[in-house]
């Protein structure tokens, strides 16, 4: 919507040459985009435009704040997973678990088609802040098990979800399946367990994996 053709209230295209060259000097970038075009741009000359139409990151603050506020998500979004593994098979079976279950779902597809859009505008910083705040919500989610974990097992050190896009974690019920031991072996109609979130062939299912 001409970004590119009118700052401060002056339209470039009538500004002389010398005009137009130290209007652009005074600015952070110019224009706007939701993508690059030509691959990752770490010091881009034109704007980002970030997720919604009105949030242009025109000014260095305004970047910076996208920047922490990318990490922030990023690291919500694994907490939300965690939750998902660790306080559903908690959760007593019936529409309290059902509840439960499908607003952390929504929340998790939510903020993780957040994250996959700041990718996809090919901004190297923003896409190194995505980077970043899934690691640090990993380390927070998962330092105890791997600190203090005696197991050998390979499920008990990588979980079966882990290194799936965040939008598509569906497989969340390691844990459950843990806790239960051997009684969810003695009983295929016992959906108590984490197998509450497999499919009938044992694997995660998600609309966009």
């Amino acid at each position: 919507k001409g970004y590119a053709l009118e700052r401060d209230g002056m339209n470039i295209a009538d500004l002389t040459d010398e005009e137009r060259m130290h209007n652009m000097e005074d600015h952070y970038c110019h224009g706007g985009t939701s993508m690059y075009m030509d691959g990752f741009n770490w010091q881009g000359t034109t704007c980002v435009i970030y997720l919604f139409q009105s949030w242009v990151l025109s000014t260095q603050g305004q970047f910076i704040a996208a920047c922490i506020g990318t990490v922030l998500v990023s690291v919500f979004l694994e907490f939300v997973i965690s939750s998902r593994r660790t306080l559903l098979p908690k959760v007593p079976v019936g529409w309290k678990r059902l509840t439960s279950s499908t607003v952390l779902y929504g929340t998790q597809i939510t903020f993780g088609y957040f994250i996959m859009l700041v990718v996809m505008t090919y901004s190297g910083p923003l896409f190194l802040c995505v980077v970043i705040g899934l690691m640090i919500g990993h380390v927070g989610t998962n330092h105890k098990r791997l600190l203090e974990s005696s197991s050998s097992s390979g499920d008990d050190v990588i979980p079966p979800s882990d290194g799936i896009t965040p939008c598509c974690q569906y497989d969340v019920g390691t844990e459950g399946k843990e806790n239960t031991g051997t009684a969810a072996s003695s009983s295929q109609g016992d959906n108590s367990s984490g197998d509450l979130f497999l499919d009938e062939e044992g694997k995660g299912a998600s609309e966009c994996c």
